[in-house]
């Protein structure tokens, strides 16, 4: 049994689901300071448990319960599951500042002091965690067992090889104003699938808003994340960051994954290194929007092999470090 730490946004995201899939699991719902009275009866158990702490919402209840169990001698394996490094570059919010400073005086405590094991996302932000804390950080791609092949048998004849679409989460740090404004001076419709975030000013939202009318796209606000056959209707999905933070070159969200089962290429921005690494090379991935014209040459086969690949091996990664 696998115990997993994670916050209600993230307890049904594609990363928690692809490692549910790995061994017998529950789940618990962090809170930022406190730790559920649940998960405090499992770490009291003498039986030795293994409890994965996703995000940095889950710190504080990583480090109570490193506490606990040398306080009550158990043997537990607590393991961290780095989703991203804590950033103060992109947040203009003295709030939020806080916040991630918070977080990161607790990531530095967790990795370098305790040395407590740790697991992240991609091979890039491995690299930059060994270099930053000193120690090893195993690879778990977000893959899950659902995202094993893509649908190659798309009908063009309902697909706008000039319209692109954004789903998401809408703020600046996902879905960058210069960057869209160069892909509709292009000539490419652009529709929009999603809300605004608390981190979006009121400048951001008009800026975004004035050119998704310009391009003659829509906004078609929220959508089912249990339903996106709707991707299948379009010839790209955007992925537009507007940073070449250490986060975004190794980032490999979701929706690249997503995307790619509905058979539809993805757009990034150039500072998503992992993921141009990985699919760039069978056109999966491109970085300029004219290549979408190209889609027919794009290698699925090879794009399902690399990620079969990609499971095998986080499953590898997780069960050597969860010692299952």
């Amino acid at each position: 049994m696998i115990y997993h730490v994670v916050s209600d946004r993230a307890v049904k995201g594609a990363r928690v689901y692809a490692q549910s899939s790995y061994a017998e699991c529950e789940f618990f719902i962090a809170d930022v300071l406190t730790l559920p009275w649940s998960l405090f009866k499992v770490l009291v158990s003498e039986k030795k448990k293994t409890v994965v702490f996703h995000e940095q919402y889950s710190l504080a209840s990583l480090l109570i319960s490193y506490v606990l169990t040398k306080i009550f001698r158990r043997k537990h394996d607590l393991i961290y599951d780095m989703h991203d490094i804590a950033s103060l570059e992109p947040y203009p919010k003295m709030r939020t500042k806080i916040l991630i400073s918070f977080y990161k005086a607790l990531e530095y405590t967790s990795l370098r002091i305790l040395k407590i094991p740790v697991i992240t996302v991609s091979k890039h932000l491995s690299s930059h965690i060994s270099k930053e804390y000193k120690v090893l950080a195993p690879v778990v791609y977000s893959v899950p067992p659902s995202v094993l092949a893509c649908e190659t048998s798309r009908d063009k004849r309902s697909q706008d090889m000039r319209r692109v679409l954004y789903f998401g989460l809408i703020e600046p740090t996902r879905l960058d104003v210069s960057l869209l404004e160069k892909i509709v001076n292009k000539g490419f419709k652009v529709d929009l699938y999603g809300i605004f975030s608390s981190n979006s000013d009121a400048s951001y939202k008009e800026a975004i808003s004035s050119l998704v009318s310009k391009s003659g796209g829509d906004f078609r606000g929220r959508y089912s994340p249990s339903d996106l056959s709707f991707i299948k209707n379009y010839a790209g999905v955007l992925m537009l960051y507007d940073t070449s933070s250490e986060n975004v070159k190794g980032c490999l969200p979701n929706k690249l994954f997503q995307s790619m089962v509905m058979g539809v290429p993805c757009v990034v921005s150039s500072g998503m290194v992992e993921a141009r690494n990985l699919f760039q090379k069978y056109n999966a991935v491109v970085t300029d929007v004219e290549s979408l014209s190209e889609s027919s040459r794009i290698d699925w086969v090879g794009v399902n092999k690399e990620i079969i690949c990609l499971r095998e091996e986080s499953r590898l990664n997780f069960k050597k470090t969860a010692q299952i």
